[in-house]
This record gives structure tokens, C-alpha cells and sequence, in this order.
């Protein structure tokens, strides 16, 4: 949105009106600070105190428009002449998902690269419960391969996911049906040193296996 406003930037004021249709982000609008433009939030029913708010009260503020309804048709919409000295922002399901889980923006084509592990709610909601602080694309896709490893409130490491993954064979099946088993087993090979062509389970069990008891001799 910074830069939606910035690549907009001109002697007139700026307003960008986003119609959220579902409200889903309703709840996290009051924490959304913009560089150079102010939040304003419209409400339902209320549009003749929301215009004279925005265009007579603060003529020269720049205000990203947030409504959480959907757009009403131009007959019954008094923003609609609004529209022709305005933008609109439609956030596509990765910078919705992306807004919503606190993931830069820098980060949002991993997102769009695993859009059908994003598609699904329940997993966005798990994901969101984990701790990651976002510095690189792995720790996005480790965070996904810990939702696959049914992990829930806690930092993902490649420790629990293996005891997962031990635990039962199907969490590995997911990561595949994901694209995440190339990253999985890179990670592998970072924590254990352990590297092969076709990397299985069984492998690397035996090679950790060879390794402690070599160092207990």
C-alpha cells in the first residue's frame, strides 16, 4: 500500500478505497500504519458522515478508504464521483494471506509459488499460530512443511518435523504433495550432514544410527 501511494504521488491528494466484501480483515485494519496517508475505516449505512469526514473535514489528507462490505452499485454509492480522482486496492490471495499472517512483502512470491498450500484456511490458521520471524524464503517453507507435521505454537525446527515425520509416514507423502520435499530434505542435509541423490527416511535413520554408535565407542 506505501507503494501503491508512492507510485500515485502528485499535487493532489491520494485516496485509495479498498472494499473488503467478507470483512476479513476487519480485525487488523486498526494495526495497518501507512508512511504518508492516513487509515480511515467507513462503515456501513453511515456514507454521508464518511464523505463529509473525508473530503470537507480533511480536504488534503491522503486516506486509504478501507470499507468492510462490498461495493455498492454507482446509484447508491456517494463515493462514486470519488472514483474518478481515486484508485481501488484489490489485494490479490497472496497479499491478503500475506497482510493477514504479518509476511513482508519481500517475501510475497513464495506465497504465489505455494498458492494451493495457501488456499486452505485451516492451514493459514496453523501456520499463523507458529513463531517464525520472516527473514528468508525457508523460513516460510519451513513453517508450511511444520503445518504438513501437524506442529502448532511453537518455533519450527527440522528436529520436530523429523520426529513427526518418523512418527508417521503420511506427513512426508504431504510435504511431496506440496513441492516442499526438496526443501525438507535440503534442510535435512543442513542439520545431519546428510546428502543423497534419492534421500528416504530409512537412510538417514541408518546413517544417524552409525553415527551414535560410533561415537559411543
Amino acid at each position: 500500500l506505501d507503494e501503491q501511494f508512492e507510485k500515485n504521488k502528485s499535487d493532489m491528494r491520494q485516496l485509495i478505497f479498498w472494499y473488503d466484501d467478507e470483512g476479513s480483515f476487519v480485525d487488523d485494519i486498526s494495526s495497518l500504519q501507512l508512511n504518508n496517508a492516513k487509515v480511515y475505516v467507513r462503515k456501513e449505512n453511515n456514507s454521508i458522515l464518511d464523505k463529509v469526514a473525508i473530503e470537507l473535514d480533511n480536504p488534503e489528507t491522503d486516506y486509504l478508504v478501507y470499507a468492510p462490505f462490498q461495493k455498492p452499485e454507482k446509484h447508491f454509492d456517494h463515493f462514486y464521483d470519488m472514483s474518478f480522482f481515486s484508485t481501488e486496492f484489490k489485494p490479490d490471495r497472496a497479499s491478503m494471506t500475506a497482510l493477514e499472517l504479518g509476511i513482508p512483502t519481500s517475501l510475497e512470491l513464495v506465497l504465489r509459488r505455494y498458492d494451493k498450500f495457501f488456499k486452505s484456511k485451516e492451514r493459514i490458521k496453523s501456520f499463523g499460530t507458529l513463531k517464525i520471524s520472516f527473514n528468508s524464503e525457508n523460513d516460510i517453507e519451513l513453517g508450511m512443511i511444520a503445518v504438513l507435521a501437524n506442529l502448532k505454537n511453537c518455533v519450527p525446527d527440522i528436529d520436530a518435523i523429523m520426529t513427526e515425520v518418523i512418527k508417521d509416514s503420511d506427513v512426508l507423502v504431504k510435504i511431496s504433495k506440496f513441492n516442499l520435499e526438496g526443501v525438507f530434505w535440503q534442510n535435512v542435509a543442513e542439520r545431519f550432514g546428510f546428502e543423497q541423490d534419492n534421500p528416504t527416511i530409512d537412510n538417514l535413520l541408518q546413517q544417524l544410527f552409525t553415527i551414535s554408535m560410533y561415537m559411543d565407542t
